[in-house]
C-alpha cells in the first residue's frame, strides 16, 4: 500500500501502512492507512532501565494539542498534562498536594486521551479511554 507523498507526512502515526491495511475499521470514511491513529501502551515499567520507562503514545505528532489525564483505581487524578502531552510522563505521582515525584505503586491505572484536533475530518477523534499497568 502506497500513500501519496502529500498525505504521508501528515498522517504518519508510527505504524507501517501495510500493517494498517486498506480497510476502514472505525467506519469514518477513511482507509486505515491514511487515517491517523494513536496507540496507547498497555504497560509501563518506570525502573530506569531505558525500556518502557515512559508512557509513550504513538501517533501524537498528528495531535500536537492532545491532553492526557491518568486516574488511580479510586478515580483520583494522579497525572494531568497541562497543555499538550509530550510523552514524558514516567509513572510518578502528580496529585495535588504531592511535593515529591514518587513512582506510583504497581497496579492498574485508567486514562483519558483528548485528541483536541478538528481541523480536518480524519483528525476529529473521540476521546480514547482505557487502562494500563504500572510495574515499577
Amino acid at each position: 500500500v502506497t500513500v501519496p507523498e502529500s498525505i504521508a507526512p501528515e498522517n504518519d502515526d508510527d505504524t507501517e501502512d501495510a500493517l494498517e491495511g486498506d480497510q476502514d475499521k472505525d467506519k469514518n470514511g477513511f482507509k486505515d492507512f491514511v487515517d491517523p491513529q494513536t496507540f496507547v501502551p498497555e504497560i509501563i515499567t518506570p525502573n530506569s532501565d531505558g525500556v518502557n520507562d515512559l508512557f509513550e503514545i504513538k501517533g501524537l505528532k498528528n495531535y500536537p494539542n492532545a491532553q492526557l489525564t491518568v486516574f488511580n483505581q479510586w478515580g483520583v487524578i494522579v497525572f494531568k498534562s497541562n497543555g499538550a502531552y509530550d510523552n514524558s510522563w514516567g509513572g510518578w505521582n502528580e496529585e495535588k498536594g504531592s511535593s515529591q515525584r514518587l513512582i506510583l505503586p504497581e497496579g492498574v491505572y485508567f486514562y483519558i486521551l483528548d485528541h483536541n484536533r478538528t481541523d480536518a475530518p480524519q483528525f476529529n477523534k473521540p476521546q480514547t479511554k482505557g487502562n494500563f499497568y504500572i510495574k515499577p
